[in-house]
């Protein structure tokens, strides 16, 4: 596994980082397998430190998403510790036509729990996103940007 340069200037968030890298070599040969790429959360978005797997095609972007789910204040006060809850997510943009499906498989599940389970649990989540067609999203999904009241 590579080492990476800590990504944060906060040492609590650090230390989440590297519990996430635990779980690298199980999402990278996740992504490998089913056509993903693996994308470690450490910036650009607002929710960090995250690991995610995206693919798209012509018209249809797949996503599976693990994030933290603790606020920031308390990630930063904290930091990691065993029963850290994650949630596992999945979404679905059909860009033709502007609808998105968005499904939780495991939520608030802890970290020691959650690292014995995640192949399991990408999986399940690659069986659902399969499922999740061009017009699954559009049947199903919400609306992109939801109209204005």
């Amino acid at each position: 596994m590579p080492s990476y340069p800590p990504p944060f200037t906060e040492p609590k968030l650090n230390e989440i980082d590297s519990a996430l890298a635990e779980l690298d070599p199980t999402f990278e040969e996740f992504a490998r397998v089913h056509g993903f790429t693996f994308l470690r959360g450490t910036s650009g978005c607002f929710n960090v430190p995250r690991r995610w797997l995206r693919r798209r095609t012509l018209n249809l972007s797949q996503g599976i998403d693990l994030v933290i789910a603790l606020p920031m204040l308390e990630r930063l006060e904290r930091g990691f510790f065993p029963a850290i809850p994650c949630t596992v997510y999945i979404r679905a943009q059909n860009h033709d036509t502007n609808r998105w499906r968005h499904t939780n498989i495991v939520e608030a599940r802890p970290f020691d729990e959650l690292s014995h389970s995640l192949a399991q649990c990408l999986a399940d989540a690659g069986a659902t996103l399969d499922a999740y067609t061009p017009d699954f999203v559009t049947q199903h999904g919400d609306p992109v940007f939801p109209p204005k009241p």
